[in-house]
């Protein structure tokens, strides 16, 4: 019977590092990997809203992006991957949900036209629920980044 040597070609110590090299390349708490922009509901009301739903085509194909509820003050992130935020950034995106009185509202905003230097554009679109309607906000995950960093809000 032959006898083969096991031994593995790397470390644990070094297969470690390997690994975390490739999978925190450009990775930060706001630049979701594989995705240039994310949608992001932001209820600024002081009610929850509920069944909040984003509609919008793409290279002839329609997407919906849904949030069963969405408390005060908080982001609520949709579409963090490639397949949900798909190519190019939507010109309009029609935005409906529910207030707790049980009303529907819809109202279609502009995207694209609102964020500047669309070419080189990475970061969240912030669809803000003021209680008067849906503002859209373009944030670079640059912006959010050195916010935090300076001690202050992600998002003012």
């Amino acid at each position: 019977m032959r006898r083969y040597n096991m031994r593995p070609l790397l470390s644990a110590d070094a297969l470690l590092a390997i690994c975390l090299l490739v999978f925190a390349h450009g990775c930060s708490p706001y630049e979701p990997p594989g995705t240039r922009y994310d949608n992001t509901i932001w209820n600024v009301t002081s009610a929850d809203i509920y069944n909040v739903r984003l509609s919008w085509e793409a290279n002839g194909q329609k997407f919906e992006r849904e949030a069963r509820q969405v408390s005060p003050a908080v982001y609520h992130f949709i579409g963090m991957s490639m397949a949900s935020n798909p190519e190019p950034i939507p010109d309009r995106v029609v935005v409906s949900w529910m207030t707790g009185d049980g009303k529907t509202h819809e109202q279609t905003v502009d995207v694209a036209s609102r964020i500047p230097d669309m070419e080189h554009f990475r970061g969240s679109i912030f669809y803000r629920f003021d209680g008067r309607g849906v503002t859209v906000g373009p944030y670079t995950y640059e912006y959010q980044e050195r916010n935090v960093k300076h001690g202050k809000p992600a998002v003012p």
